[in-house]
């Protein structure tokens, strides 16, 4: 779905048939961050379009299941971003710094996998025990080559058992600012902005599962540089 209608979503605030306005206030915030809102009409009500998807979007069927919850609360709980955080072993990562950057973000990952090279510079065991720590579903896979083509099978092997909506594929520790996931949220979420990844200063990136999904599928070793050239695809640049 590349829009959204506004007819059928609680949020929306009628006059008799006719939509004025979003009780949560998107409207107002999507246009002045660049989203057309166009006034539609059926035979049944008079409603607004959105050029672009609206992540608070429900609908009755939904509310029902939420009777008696903090609705707005709710829908920002489902709106939180999930993923899965595949980091690389390589010249710019200090994967202990890397964990505990992400441990102290607003969205903490769902799963973390550890992509170690044939030689790694890391203790297996005190890695074991950094993530234990953490509380959070983790991976090592050891024996990953040192170029960025031979991370390939490591990813796609790291992506096989979990398909959270988001990778976060971490090329440098120092990718990983204060803050990072939850600005992402906001310019993504809140404000509407339109991108199809989330491009770091160290070429490290939070990418749609389905999208990675694609390139791995049919780059093979050179998906990365793929996903970096493509100019179908744009990229958010933090």
């Amino acid at each position: 779905m590349n829009g959204t209608s506004c007819k059928n979503c609680i949020s929306a605030v009628y006059e008799d048939k006719t939509q004025t306005g979003c009780a949560l206030e998107r409207l107002e915030i999507l246009e002045d961050n660049g989203v057309t809102v166009t006034p539609a009409y059926d035979e049944d009500k008079e409603f607004f379009v959105l050029d672009k998807l609206c992540y608070y979007h429900r609908n009755e069927e939904w509310f029902t299941s939420h009777v008696g919850d903090n609705i707005q609360k709710a829908i920002e709980k489902e709106n939180s971003l999930v993923y899965h955080a595949v980091l690389w072993e390589n010249s710019e990562m200090d994967i202990g710094q890397a964990i505990g950057s992400l441990m102290i973000q607003r969205y903490k990952p769902q799963h973390i996998t550890l992509l170690l090279r044939y030689e790694t510079i890391y203790h297996i065991g005190a890695l074991k025990d950094q993530l234990d720590a953490t509380g959070i579903l983790w991976k090592i896979s050891e024996k990953v080559g040192i170029e960025t083509d031979d991370i390939y099978h490591g990813v796609k092997s790291a992506m096989t058992n979990h398909s959270a909506p988001f990778v976060f594929l971490v090329l440098s520790h120092k990718d990983i600012y204060d803050g990072l996931l939850k600005n992402i949220e906001q310019d993504m979420i809140d404000k509407g902005l339109s991108f199809n990844y989330v491009l770091c200063p160290k070429k490290s990136m939070l990418i749609p599962y389905k999208i990675l999904s694609y390139y791995i599928s049919v780059e093979r070793g050179n998906f990365i540089n793929q996903i970096l050239e493509d100019e179908c695809l744009t990229a958010y640049s933090v």
